[in-house]
C-alpha cells in the first residue's frame, strides 16, 4: 500500500467515526469499541493509532467489521468507491444532468491530488449532512 491509499484511508475511517454517535477520538478509544466488535484476536492501542495515522490499514476483515459498526459500505471504507453512495441526494434511478458549472468543476477536480481531493469529498458530505439534518453536530 502506498503512502496515499494509507492517508486515504486514514481520512475515510476519521470521517466515519465523526458520524458515529459514540465518540472515538484516539487510537485507545478505538481500540476498545474495535476489539467490543471483533471476534478475532485484538488489536492493539497501537494498531488503532497506525489506522488513524495513516502508517498502516487494516486486513479486509478489520474493514469489514469497521463498515459495518460504522455503518458505512465496505468499499467505500476499504478504497474510497462504492456503487452505493455514503449519502443518497439523488435517487439512482433519476438521471441527472450537470451543468456546465458542474463539469468545469468536475474537471478541476479530477487534476486534484488524491489528499486534496478526499479533503474536498469530506467538506461536501458534511455540508450535505448539515443540510439533510443528518449532522449530529
Amino acid at each position: 500500500m502506498s503512502s496515499n491509499d494509507k492517508i486515504a484511508f486514514s481520512v475515510r475511517l476519521k470521517q466515519a467515526l465523526e458520524r458515529s454517535s459514540r465518540t472515538v477520538e484516539t487510537g485507545t478509544q478505538l481500540a476498545i469499541q474495535f476489539n467490543l466488535r471483533y471476534l478475532g484476536e485484538s488489536i492493539s492501542q497501537q494498531t488503532a493509532h497506525k489506522w488513524l495515522n495513516a502508517q498502516s490499514i487494516p486486513t479486509d476483515d478489520k474493514i469489514r467489521v469497521l463498515a459495518n459498526w460504522l455503518d458505512v459500505p465496505f468499499q467505500w471504507l476499504r478504497n474510497g468507491d462504492s456503487e452505493e453512495r455514503l449519502i443518497r441526494l439523488e435517487p439512482l434511478n433519476n438521471p441527472v444532468m450537470l451543468s456546465d458549472e458542474e463539469i468545469r468543476h468536475i474537471q478541476k477536480l479530477r487534476v486534484l491530488p488524491e489528499y486534496q481531493r478526499v479533503l474536498i469529498e469530506k467538506l461536501l458530505t458534511e455540508f450535505a449532512l448539515m443540510k439533510t439534518g443528518n449532522s449530529d453536530r
